[in-house]
């Protein structure tokens, strides 16, 4: 439903409108119909290969991954905020100014959604998601030879990219289990476990710099998705607040609302009467150091896809921002 037609107040909790509205959001764009196609025929090769190889758990598996997307289609999941999986691959290639190779690209396409599936299965059973699937935990050997064996194909033993890619995979790992362990989390901890935690991207990146003969380029992307990385993690812990909060997840702007709040003030009432501006204002910060970063890496449609994003986001702040103010009076009542 088209938002301002309705007073959402009235129709969940205050605490949780803002996640609400963040989740009713979509918008199109230019790209959707590439990601489409990425997404589905991957998703298409990884449910008639799980059904040659594990039957019994392949329709357990499509239920699973479908649940994860609003609309019921597991392709639909990786359009938007997770778009950038398919994209940045594609927008590398771009700039190493190299002809597209679309069996390469579909295959890292197909290795990148193993990989993702791979680490929310575990994230979510770690998090105590209410999407979480412990019962499919065995399948974790699937998605993760799926994702590793489509670079052979293309990677010798012996190649650079091998030990780029371990070193990746098991940092990734390491700051995941880190961050699970800080009971409080400082500005540093936020940048560099981020970047970490986000690392498996750099992997399908490192494999386009690597087979079209441009390894220069890969440490400038990587400083830019270390950048985007933050800047998500940011949006995604400000919007998120309520389930983290309520599973005890540790997050930088769960540690600054404990931080910043009155001593009399509980963490949901600073988050409503400033935490989200707050968090807002330093995810803009980031991006004005995000787009600048993106302009200098030759590629046109990575600007237009960051130019895209910040449009997104500042249009959902523009809808959010007016009911903050009645959230924050709403939530000292519900206190009170």
């Amino acid at each position: 439903m088209p938002f301002g037609q309705h007073n959402v107040c009235s129709m969940v909790p205050p605490w949780e409108t803002v996640d609400w509205l963040r989740r009713s959001y979509v918008s199109a764009w230019c790209f959707d119909s590439e990601v489409l196609e990425l997404a589905g025929k991957s998703v298409a090769r990884m449910h008639d290969r799980l059904a040659r190889f594990a039957p019994r758990l392949a329709a357990e598996t499509d239920t699973w991954t479908r649940a994860l997307s609003r609309t019921g289609e597991a392709r639909d999941y990786f359009v938007g905020g997770k778009s950038n999986l398919l994209l940045l691959p594609l927008f590398l290639r771009e700039a190493c100014q190299r002809e597209a190779d679309r069996a390469f690209e579909l295959d890292l396409a197909y290795s990148t959604l193993n990989a993702y599936y791979f680490v929310r299965l575990i994230d979510d059973v770690v998090d105590g998601s209410p999407s979480a699937r412990s019962p499919l935990l065995p399948l974790l050997g699937f998605f993760h030879s799926e994702f590793q064996s489509t670079y052979v194909r293309y990677f010798p033993p012996d190649s650079v990219f091998w030990e780029f890619f371990h070193c990746t995979w098991v940092t990734m790992a390491e700051a995941t289990v880190e961050q699970t362990r800080l009971l409080d989390l400082s500005k540093h901890d936020f940048i560099r476990l981020s970047a970490a935690k986000s690392g498996g991207v750099k992997i399908p990146l490192a494999a386009v710099c690597e087979r079209y003969g441009r390894p220069d380029l890969l440490q400038r992307w990587c400083t830019f998705f270390d950048e985007f990385a933050a800047w998500g993690q940011m949006l995604d812990d400000v919007f998120d607040w309520l389930q983290d909060y309520t599973q005890a997840v540790p997050t930088y702007f769960l540690s600054e609302a404990r931080r910043r709040k009155r001593h009399d003030e509980s963490v949901a009432s600073w988050i409503l009467r400033e935490g989200i501006e707050w968090g807002y204002a330093h995810a803009a910060r980031q991006m004005g150091t995000l787009r600048n970063i993106a302009t200098e890496l030759e590629s046109e449609n990575l600007v237009r896809y960051i130019n895209h994003r910040q449009t997104e986001v500042a249009q959902l702040w523009e809808t959010l921002r007016p009911q903050l103010p009645a959230l924050a009076r709403l939530a000292l009542a519900f206190e009170g």
